[in-house]
């Protein structure tokens, strides 16, 4: 098969647009010289001839493409990441003249004398890895791309940040350029992603992949894997490792483990994980910071280990309750911090710009309120109580009839009474509701209880007990919250296990350990309860754990803008047999956290807003929720609250808002890295709002930006094993030249390119 292209190319030094001003205006110039003497046409032709001489300047040539058989693709991947701008004179020096002499040809010639050794050592040491790559593809005589071009349809493309780019393709009928187009800027390295979506188009045409990088990947998925894949459908994957293989010395923060979100009275612990490769005993500081506040700092020394982790471990307290007194007119429950790690710089490390990376968490300042309520101290109630009551985020209001007779029980605001106004109860975050002789409760309880689920969004759960009380409020306010209908005829045979259903399975409170098979295993092998109520689950209610007779343990249902849970055993507190409350406890408080309705991160009479976490990835989108009450404290269902969103200052977005429950919501759109403010704007639904900004962060995927400079050696172990999964061949920088032969069999054909020179022909 044979086909002929043929294109218009400028190979001047002008560029078109400055010489067609040019030519129009000494054309203009030589029309209106000669008209005053001549008239007719030759005025005219004398300008067209200045005109056509000026287009000179633009070097215009034919350049024809005649491709003689089939062409084989090859992809060209540059790692153009911020680590590509960095210089390695921490090389070895014989790799540095092995290099020098591949790409200082046409700088300095072959090195003969000590001089020009030491010449070319000090021009590779000031040259960075872009400058190196740009010679090793593009030099016109010793580049790897001018050959290639003769022999396949080649693309150039860019491994940047976001999207791969595509700087340059053999069939856009542009010539090669001296240069590449953009500079070496991102912020990540993800080998992975932009080779597999262009893999993952390619069809039947024959196919080789060139990745010229320096082998750091921090974000994406596994590049070896997208390597066996090509591997399996014959693409090899040819990859030239650039920069020195010796670490250079170097301290860096690699990751900070830390909580999303603490108590303010707790401590915050976690660990941070450095680069160590400095020289053994040099005196280094690392320090966390809030702002100009230094809130922990440890005096180490270096060990040349490479990875390295130190724990810390702070208190936030006096920071909180600095940053309440400074917000008036709104109570905040949380309070994001933006916490900086740092470590000192030690002389001759080669990047100080890696040693400090930012992170941030939650001091969750409000304690979540519980009223658990049971008619008799049966065990399950007081496993429950002391639980909650140990756990410093918790604030438990317990009440239990136990063998005292009354009529009802006292209101008050005091622990031990119920709450004595519909205000006080809908405070609450989350109710347990055990065995309790109706009498214990009145009207008004109850229709605080249904509002406190469907109308104010809390969480509810149902203990069942064998003396059955709980099936007597069917037929009150409460009766449209229960999850099951109960049977007749109980079942007497007694449970031997409890099992997972397909959709307890996949619900994550549920997860105690391990994998999804572990899991379901252990909940099998937890003790089995020594009786089970006789109930059914309702249309529409989820069965979460069954008795191995098909008989409903856990179930869970919306109701209204909150959520229900329904316990048909009372005997969780079996499950400390021998592991004490490694798995009561987890169930319960994971449990709570998926039943009751996140707390609002600001709120004031009127109005809460909440956006959610503290931390997200570009590409996420945010829900943001919003609560508004009347000046009689009832909540607002109607209108059209707008939420303002802001970024680093400045507003991007207006998120309409619509009722949902008890609430309004709406969401973001798609997400870019920054820091992040979102207002409230009701209108005229509540008498007012105090300006409440909710902060939240979105990060870049894989991480703060700094820590793409965290390894500057090059990662020759992860491009060989691309190359030998995939079926090609890796190569040092120097040795790249090699590329041109081990491509050449690929393609079945060859290019004839031929060039007319307008002006001379």
């Amino acid at each position: 098969m044979t086909q002929t292209t043929t294109d218009l190319r400028l190979l001047g030094d002008w560029t078109l647009w400055t010489t067609l001003a040019l030519a129009l205006v000494l054309a203009g110039a030589a029309w209106a010289l000669y008209r005053r003497e001549v008239r007719g046409v030759l005025p005219v032709l004398r300008a067209a001839a200045v005109f056509l001489l000026v287009l000179i300047l633009v070097g215009p040539v034919l350049h024809h493409r005649r491709t003689i058989g089939e062409l084989a693709r090859v992809l060209v991947f540059v790692d153009a990441s911020k680590s590509m701008a960095a210089t390695d004179d921490f090389m070895n020096q014989p790799r540095k003249l092995l290099i020098s002499r591949f790409s200082l040809t046409n700088w300095l010639g072959v090195a003969k004398s000590s001089n020009e050794v030491a010449a070319a050592v000090e021009k590779f040491d000031a040259t960075t890895r872009w400058q190196r790559i740009e010679q090793l593809l593009l030099d016109e005589k010793d580049g790897v791309l001018p050959p290639l071009v003769k022999k396949h349809n080649v693309e150039v493309w860019a491994i940047t940040d976001g999207e791969p780019q595509r700087w340059w393709s053999s069939e856009q009928a542009l010539p090669l350029p001296k240069n590449l187009p953009v500079k070496p800027e991102g912020d990540g390295s993800d080998l992975n992603g932009a080779i597999a979506a262009r893999i993952g188009r390619q069809k039947d045409e024959r196919c080789a992949v060139v990745l010229v990088s320096d082998g750091q990947h921090n974000r994406g998925g596994s590049p070896l894997e997208t390597a066996k894949v090509a591997g399996g459908r014959n693409i090899p994957i040819f990859t030239v490792g650039i920069g020195a293989v010796e670490r250079p010395n170097d301290l860096a923060v690699l990751d900070v483990t830390a909580p999303q979100s603490v108590f303010f009275e707790d401590r915050v612990k976690g660990e941070v994980a450095l680069k160590d490769d400095v020289v053994p005993g040099q005196a280094f500081t690392v320090k966390i910071e809030e702002g100009e506040q230094v809130l922990w700092e440890k005096e180490l020394k270096t060990e040349r280990t490479h990875r390295r982790k130190v724990e810390f471990d702070f208190p936030i307290k006096e920071l909180v309750e600095g940053k309440k007194l400074r917000h008036t007119g709104a109570e905040y429950t949380s309070f994001p911090l933006t916490l900086k790690v740092s470590l000192s710089t030690l002389t001759g490390e080669k990047d100080s710009t890696n040693n400090a990376s930012v992170f941030h968490t939650r001091a969750v300042t409000q304690k979540r309120k519980l009223l658990l309520l049971d008619g008799r101290p049966r065990w399950e109630f007081r496993y429950l109580r002391n639980m909650f009551e140990r756990d410093p985020q918790w604030e438990v209001n317990a009440l239990v009839a136990g063998t005292e007779v009354v009529d009802e029980w006292q209101h008050g605001v005091w622990l031990g009474q119920l709450p004595a106004t519909r205000e006080a109860l809908l405070a609450y975050d989350l109710i347990g509701f055990g065995e309790v002789p109706g009498k214990l409760l009145g009207t008004n309880d109850l229709e605080w209880i249904k509002e406190f689920v469907g109308t104010r969004g809390g969480g509810l759960f149902f203990i069942d007990g064998q003396r059955e009380l709980l099936r007597d409020y069917v037929k009150g306010p409460l009766g449209p919250l229960f999850p099951v209908e109960w049977q007749d005829k109980r079942s007497k045979e007694l449970p031997a296990l409890l099992q997972l259903t397909d959709r307890g399975a996949g619900f994550a409170p549920l997860r105690l350990t391990g994998n999804t098979t572990e899991n379901a295993a252990l909940w099998k092998q937890l003790p089995a309860p020594h009786w089970i109520a006789s109930t059914k689950a309702l249309p529409g209610c989820e069965t979460l754990v069954e008795s191995d007779q098909k008989m409903p343990a856990v179930v869970l249902r919306q109701f209204g803008a909150g959520k229900v849970l329904y316990m048909g055993i009372d005997e969780t507190w079996r499950w400390r047999f021998d592991v004490a409350d490694k798995y009561q406890d987890a169930f319960w408080h994971q449990m709570a956290d998926a039943i009751m309705e996140a707390a609002y991160a600001a709120h004031n009479k009127y109005v809460a807003v909440d956006a959610g976490a503290i931390n997200y990835q570009a590409g996420d989108t945010v829900e943001i929720r919003v609560r508004l009450r009347d000046e009689k404290s009832r909540v607002i269902t109607a209108g059209h609250p707008n939420a303002i969103l802001s970024r680093d200052g400045k507003k991007v977005a207006t998120i309409p808002l619509e009722a949902n429950g008890g609430s309004f919501r709406g969401k973001t759109p798609v997400l870019v890295p920054g820091r992040y403010e979102v207002r409230v704007d009701a209108g005229r639904l509540v008498p007012e709002t105090d300006d409440m900004p909710v902060e939240f962060y979105v990060q870049r995927k894989g991480g703060d930006a700094s820590r793409e400079l965290a390894e500057l050696n090059c990662n020759e172990e992860l491009l060989q094993q691309m190359s030998r999964v995939s079926g090609g061949e890796f190569h040092r920088e120097e040795d790249a030249a090699k590329l041109v032969s081990e491509l050449e069999p690929l393609s079945k054909g060859r290019i004839e390119e031929s060039e007319t020179v307008l002006w001379q022909s």
